[in-house]
């Protein structure tokens, strides 16, 4: 019960609002009516050396911090969620660049439990838009329903950022 409250925090942070549960799987449906922002990265080539560096996104009291170091198509950084009045996280990304959009694995501990929740970013000129989508937890990971279906929002996106001591 804990791993899916935990789960339910994450998503939440995400924007996610409303589940709907199965037998074998939690599913947990994103908003249907989010438009999404224009597609600037029509190709990975396009973004390949723009991604190195760090991104923010300040909602309220809610801080969420990415820093991305890139080597070609892999990427590798660190996230972190400081979450006001709910449980904060914090851990290590890693991925790739696939048809323009940056597919990462957020691996982090919250609550004292460790999870991995599948992240979808989209690049834009000054920084990158966390999309929103349907997605499925099992045991301690949350993925991605539908890579395709993935929604991206202006109101989601991380500025891009001075990296701390830089």
């Amino acid at each position: 019960m804990r791993k899916i409250h935990l789960l339910l925090l994450v998503v939440l942070a995400f924007g996610c609002n409303s589940k709907n549960s199965s037998s074998t799987d939690t599913v947990i449906d994103s908003p249907s009516t989010v438009k999404s922002a224009p597609d600037t990265a029509n190709s990975s080539a396009n973004t390949t050396a723009l991604l190195d560096g760090c991104y923010m996104k300040v909602t309220g009291r809610d801080t969420l911090f990415l820093q991305l170091q890139q080597s070609g198509q892999n990427i590798s950084g660190s996230m972190y969620f400081d979450n006001y009045e709910k449980d904060s996280s914090k851990g290590t990304v890693t991925g790739k660049m696939e048809n323009g959009k940056l597919i990462l694995w957020y691996s982090f501990d919250a609550e004292g439990m460790h999870s991995y929740s599948q992240q979808v970013l989209q690049p834009v000129e000054d920084g990158l838009i966390l999309g929103n989508s349907d997605v499925r937890a099992s045991n301690d990971t949350t993925y991605i329903k539908d890579l395709s279906a993935v929604q991206f929002p202006a109101s989601n996106k991380l500025s891009r950022v001075a990296c701390p001591g830089k």
